[in-house]
C-alpha cells in the first residue's frame, strides 16, 4: 500500500513443500529475493532474503482473517 492505495509489486513464482509446511518464493529480480514462509493453520511466517549472500531484509508474519459479507 503506498498512500491508501494498493501497488503492484511484482509476481512471484512459488512452491509448497507440504512435509515441511513450506512455502518458498522468488520473484527472479536482480535482487535475487528469496522468500520462505512456514505455514501453520492460517498463519504464515518467514523471512525475505536478498543479494546473493541471502542477507536478510524483512520478517514476515501474516493470519489470515475470516471475510463477513453483510447483506442489505
Amino acid at each position: 500500500m503506498v498512500d491508501g492505495k494498493p501497488q503492484f509489486m511484482g509476481t512471484l513464482s512459488c512452491e509448497y513443500q507440504p512435509a515441511q509446511s513450506l512455502l518458498t518464493c522468488t520473484g527472479h529480480t536482480a535482487r535475487q529475493d528469496e522468500w520462505e514462509f512456514h505455514v501453520s493453520g492460517d498463519t504464515m511466517s518467514g523471512t525475505l532474503k536478498i543479494g546473493p549472500e541471502k542477507t536478510l531484509y524483512r520478517r514476515i508474519s501474516v493470519h489470515k482473517t475470516q471475510t463477513k459479507l453483510t447483506c442489505p
